[in-house]
């Protein structure tokens, strides 16, 4: 039985040690700059050069951005362009060890045009950037989520923001009476 013990209590210290390894904090670092430099990557016109031309003009909201403080639980930080930023670290801990999932959110505004829309429609959402576990939670891909309504019809575009100026987005076009519509772009 003491041997039994004994096994037991090394295996729950090699445990201990495992988990606070595992879950050592992470710090990453906010600022402006960096905000500004997220924004630039953002905030832009593509455009898809074939027939049934499709064009997604992406801006800050600012209103939204200015009025949402990150909560520390699900938002770490709320991406603001124009030198609005703030400047702060953060120590993350992984999820799973007893954090939440942190995110680094822009909020956006979006108008599109052309492809399987109907008409220009206007959209809201987020543009959630890399990881916040990561020294650089500034990295791509970022994930953009839009969506928006007009009469009976509910718009969503969702893809990545990748590296080298790319959008990669899925546009899907749904009535209330279930028809659905979806097209996959790549700008």
């Amino acid at each position: 039985m003491k041997k039994v013990k004994s096994r037991l209590s090394l295996s729950l210290i090699v445990l201990i040690f495992i988990l606070f390894t595992f879950c050592a904090n992470d710090t990453v670092h906010y600022n402006p700059t960096s905000d500004n430099t997220a924004m630039s990557l953002i905030e832009q016109t593509w455009t898809e050069q074939t027939p049934g031309t499709f064009t997604i003009t992406i801006l800050e909201d600012i209103t939204t951005a200015d009025a949402t403080p990150a909560d520390k639980c699900s938002i770490d930080h709320v991406v603001k362009g124009g030198s609005r930023g703030l400047d702060h670290e953060e120590e993350n801990s992984p999820v799973g060890c007893g954090g939440c999932e942190l995110l680094a959110q822009a909020y956006v505004r979006a108008t599109a045009s052309g492809g399987i829309l109907p008409n220009t429609t206007i959209l809201t959402g987020t543009v959630t950037l890399g990881d916040c576990y990561n020294e650089d939670p500034y990295l791509l891909p970022y994930s953009l989520s839009l969506s928006g309504t007009k009469g009976i019809t509910n718009y969503t575009i969702n893809g990545k923001i990748e590296s080298g100026n790319k959008l990669n987005i899925k546009v899907t076009v749904a009535t209330q009476g279930g028809t659905s519509t979806s097209a996959d772009y790549n700008l």
